[in-house]
């Protein structure tokens, strides 16, 4: 392959890998050897709260991760970005994140490892599981309060769930 078509080449997987981020509904974060952000696609800007040029150059790991992971982490990056191996490399983990404005919640992480320049980098695929974990809303209904029959019992059940979720989710509501 000619340089010229190498260079065609390389230009092409950058445009397509952008085009593919750009449109992925998780996050997709690109970092160095040091735990820098090289890479934050919309998705990211969406989940986390900070935009492209916020995020690039900022510490990952200090920024968007809760403190009680900063010591295993300090730990796991110098092991990766010495062999491209690590705890979570190769996995699916769920943990804990924190938004722009503070508040934490729960993510899905994959990291892969990638060689660039003689250099390993973590690609990390990120997906916001809030939905996902939050409880379910119910009613509640009591004999003999709430009914006597199966019937009166289920209704008053129902309307009992319905102002739960009125009211919004994780929400108990007795009939």
């Amino acid at each position: 392959m000619t340089m010229k078509k190498k260079e065609a080449q390389i230009l092409l997987d950058r445009r397509l890998f952008q085009a593919f981020a750009g449109v992925a509904p998780d996050a997709v974060i690109m970092l160095d050897t040091k735990g820098k952000i090289l890479f934050w696609n919309p998705a990211a800007q969406r989940i986390f709260g900070y935009s492209s040029d916020e995020a690039i150059g900022m510490d990952m790991h200090r920024s968007l991760a809760p403190q009680r992971y900063q010591e295993v982490i300090k730990k796991g990056f110098s092991v990766f970005g010495k062999t491209g191996q690590g705890m979570v490399v190769g996995k699916t983990l769920e943990l804990a994140a924190i938004h722009k404005d503070g508040h934490e919640f729960p993510i899905e992480l994959s990291v892969a490892a990638t060689q660039l320049n003689d250099e390993w980098h973590a690609v990390g695929i990120i997906r916001d599981i809030t939905k996902r974990k939050r409880k379910v809303s119910i009613g509640i209904a009591t004999y003999p309060k709430h009914g006597t029959d199966e019937a009166s019992l289920l209704a008053a059940a129902d309307k009992a769930l319905y102002r739960a979720k009125e009211s919004g989710r994780d929400r108990v509501c007795v009939a």
